[in-house]
């Protein structure tokens, strides 16, 4: 158990499967923040004293404000202040150093420091101080051993997928222009395919924004942005764009974007390409398009999915698509 819970620590700083076990959802923290800042308001005013009271109201006031600015990616920087200040609080080395240990992986990038030296001098300290704690032998040689093999496996899987890093950089380089590179979902799973990306991130399928690449004039490629749901309608394509919709080969798609199949979208391309989105996303308030990998995505608003993608105009060229109720029930169904 410790040698597998080890192997998985080095991704802490990517959204995986221990990441996502070990942080609750941010919208329980939000809550949980605005109910303790309403009722701080509530006691200050009534049960507060007059010297205390505008403190304890503005105190209150600022929680309630600040509750609305947590996102999940914090939610692993408040994972590692509260494991640090159990540390503290029960006295364990070990649990303390795990506390900075998770704290510096919530704001560092992936496979930075995680996959360091630093990062494995770091958790052998925290492993022989667990061992010390417990007084079981082995520990820390099982946990190091399990560590250290993530990171052998993962000089395997970075050589063998050298297209697949170049492209994801790509895209972190778009992104870092509106500083919303560290905004990027990276899985352990794959979200190759709509369905998948909808399994792996927990929403309906049709919130997938998937990007579909078509020959264009003078083998320019032309990239069409459109809802998981949705299919090509070859009639509108034609009238719209004036030729028969015809899709790239997985050659051809990696040549013109620099991105393979499963990982296409409309972010840091290898050419310059017309890019439009369809009137099929325009259902939703956010959709999470793929960035340049069969395991990543991030979350983005129509308006930022248009600005992000540098569009040149929404078109209609899909059938297959039902409206739905309304944009709230778009953003609480789940599969």
């Amino acid at each position: 158990g410790i040698g597998g819970i080890s192997g998985l620590i080095p991704d802490l700083d990517i959204d995986g499967k221990l990441r996502n076990k070990i942080t609750l959802s941010h919208k329980v923290i939000q809550s949980a923040a605005l109910l303790i800042g309403m009722l701080m308001i509530v006691y200050s005013i009534y049960e507060g004293i007059a010297t205390d009271r505008y403190l304890g109201i503005a105190i209150g006031v600022a929680m309630m404000i600040g509750s609305s600015f947590i996102r999940q990616r914090h939610m692993l920087t408040i994972t590692g202040i509260g494991v640090l200040v159990g540390g503290i609080s029960h006295q364990e080395m070990w649990l303390l150093l795990l506390g900075i240990y998770i704290l510096i992986a919530s704001f560092v990038a992936h496979r930075s420091y995680t996959h360091s030296i630093l990062g494995v001098i770091l958790f052998g300290i925290i492993v022989s101080k667990l061992e010390v704690s417990l007084g079981i032998e082995g520990i820390f040689y099982t946990g190091l051993a399990g560590y250290i093999s993530h990171l052998i496996a993962d000089i395997f899987t970075s050589k063998s997928n050298r297209w697949i890093n170049m492209a994801i950089e790509s895209v972190r380089a778009h992104f870092k222009k509106w500083n919303r590179e560290a905004d990027i979902m990276e899985f352990d799973t794959s979200s190759a395919t709509v369905d998948q990306a909808a399994e792996t991130i927990g929403i309906i399928p049709a919130r997938i924004a998937k990007t579909l690449t078509f020959r264009g004039e003078a083998d320019k490629a032309i990239l069409v942005v459109t809802a998981g749901d949705a299919k090509i309608d070859n009639k509108k394509f034609r009238h719209t764009f004036g030729m028969k919709a015809r899709m790239l080969t997985p050659d051809e798609v990696l040549e013109q974007t620099g991105h393979a199949i499963g990982g296409v979208c409309p972010f840091g391309l290898a050419n310059d390409l017309d890019v439009y989105l369809d009137v099929s996303i325009k259902r939703f308030t956010s959709l999470y398009p793929a960035c340049g990998s069969t395991n990543s995505a991030i979350q983005l608003t129509i308006d930022e999915l248009y600005l992000y993608s540098a569009a040149i105009d929404w078109v209609n060229v899909c059938k297959g698509w039902e409206p739905i109720r309304s944009k709230e029930t778009a953003e609480t169904d789940r599969v």
